[in-house]
């Protein structure tokens, strides 16, 4: 028992390292907004998993996959597909999923015992209804589930947001995220003593705007997350010709950056690719983005 006791405080501080439960819930997403500096609230690639509110402004049906390449072993990804719902509303259904395998488990003396991993996911199903053409506003569900050792917590968790196109160039968004949003861990059969532990995730609330035209985006967001921090970011995307675009973004912390390119696909389909580069914080390393979109 105690042999176990010590693997579980050494995976929980892994996962927990950067403070408050539901780190991979706070992630890019999508490459497009981690290179704009990790922008997520007018952001319309996997909306129903950043601000469900942006949902009502998607067109036609949208299938979307994240990946990222990141430093010490951990994975992260993300599935979503997004469709419309005549005449003014859109649901989607994500999933987000991260984790950290064959982690080296030893002992009190230092010797090997087994390979170990943990893992986090999270089941969205958001919706959307759009007012009067330029206002969306959007809620989303998710069953979160945390797998650690041998036991697995779940819980659930509410996102609510909108969106406005002020005019044709500027857009205000807003979202507040995990609301309620807890899991429940029960270690009464890996514990001798084992007991019943709530696990709450902080609350986010997040404003942002965006302005646009041709070839030129500007987008700015602040962001305040319960007992974790307070952020102001920006990021800017210039569309060059054969349909490729350049980004930039800083949040407060890191400067990052990527392009994407579209292209035709079947004729009546556009498919996309984006990247991005995370130069992480200090001795974290560099990390990679993908997303692929499939918009028919």
């Amino acid at each position: 028992m105690m042999k176990k006791l010590f693997l579980a405080i050494f995976l929980a501080s892994l996962l927990f390292a950067g403070g408050e439960a539901g780190a991979f819930l706070r992630a890019g997403m999508s490459a497009q907004n981690l290179a704009l500096g990790n922008i997520s609230t007018t952001t319309l690639t996997h909306a129903g998993l950043q601000n469900p509110g942006m949902l009502g402004f998607s067109l036609g049906y949208e299938f979307t996959t994240s990946y990222a390449y990141l430093p010490l072993d951990r994975r992260w990804n993300a599935l979503s597909f997004a469709a419309n719902l005549p005449p003014t509303a859109a649901v989607s259904l994500g999933w987000i999923h991260a984790g950290v395998h064959q982690i080296d488990g030893r002992d009190f003396q230092g010797e090997h015992t087994e390979y170990l991993s943990t893992s986090q996911d999270a089941f969205v199903l958001a919706f959307a209804n759009k007012f009067s053409g330029k206002i969306s506003i959007g809620i989303a569900a998710k069953l979160i589930q945390h797998r650690l050792l041998e036991t697995t917590a779940i819980g659930f968790g509410l996102d609510f947001g909108f969106a406005s196109k002020i005019t044709e160039n500027w857009l205000i968004a807003g979202s507040v995220r995990d609301i309620k949003s807890q899991t429940t861990w029960k270690t009464e059969e890996l514990f001798e003593h084992g007991s019943q532990y709530e696990e709450k995730y902080p609350l986010r609330i997040a404003l942002g705007i965006c302005w646009r035209n041709k070839d030129l985006e500007l987008k700015s967001e602040w962001e305040k997350i319960q007992h974790v921090s307070e952020r102001i970011r920006a990021g800017i995307s210039y569309h060059l010709p054969y349909r490729t675009v350049l980004r930039a973004g800083f949040d407060g912390q890191v400067l990052r950056g990527g392009f994407g390119i579209e292209y035709d696909f079947l004729n009546e389909s556009t498919m996309r690719f984006d990247y991005a580069v995370d130069p992480g914080r200090a001795s974290e390393g560099i990390s990679h983005w993908f997303t692929w979109s499939l918009l028919l």
